[in-house]
């Protein structure tokens, strides 16, 4: 079956269930590569581990590639009755993210930046409290008290201080579900928190 054929196939369907733009364009970018490089959709699983092992990519692309292609299968393995070669092959490992440091000058450089309630209320959560990204991205509602917020860390529930300033812009932020912190795409993620810190970063 054409790669090319089934990738418009499988697009059109995420966008008949839905899926949003940027979604869409992010399946349509990893899955080119993989139409330039064969013609006929691949049944075996050496062909896929060559297009996710070719070089000069980072393992943040292979990982995403990778991703992208157990979805791709899985729908033509259910719409076309095609082989699916992806469990005999290992998932590449996730390269362990790195949240970026700062020096002590550059904090209120870092928030004057913040554009936008959210990433003010975001970058002043981080350098006020220091908690982790995957502890900010969980936070609810219902964790913000007067002079703590309650957060769910690897060891299990803490309290961790809050100014008056942060617990300010914090409870100012729109109540858009139980948690604090949300994106164009719902709740905001770990990696959501990352890019937010980086972009701001690149900027100060």
């Amino acid at each position: 079956m054409s790669t090319q054929k089934a990738i418009d196939d499988f697009l059109s369907n995420r966008r008949a269930r839905g899926l949003k733009p940027n979604s869409l364009q992010w399946y349509k970018t990893r899955l080119a590569g993989f139409a330039k490089l064969y013609d006929q959709i691949p049944q075996r699983a050496d062909e896929i581990e060559k297009f996710l092992s070719r070089p000069r990519i980072s393992q943040e692309v292979r990982c995403a590639d990778f991703r992208a292609l157990r979805t791709f299968y899985r729908f033509t393995n259910n719409r076309f009755d095609v082989s699916y070669p992806l469990d005999s092959i290992t998932a590449p490992r996730q390269p362990k993210k790195v949240m970026p440091t700062l020096e002590p000058g550059q904090f209120a450089l870092l928030i004057e930046t913040a554009s936008t309630p959210r990433d003010r209320a975001l970058l002043m959560l981080l350098i006020d409290t220091g908690v982790r990204a995957s502890e900010l991205a969980e936070l609810k509602w219902t964790d913000i008290s007067r002079f703590t917020i309650l957060v769910e860390g690897k060891t299990g529930q803490r309290e961790v201080p809050v100014s008056p300033e942060t617990r300010r812009l914090l409870l100012s932020l729109p109540h858009l579900g139980q948690h604090v912190f949300y994106g164009q795409q719902g709740r905001l993620t770990r990696s959501g928190v990352y890019r937010v810190v980086r972009h701001y970063m690149e900027k100060a």
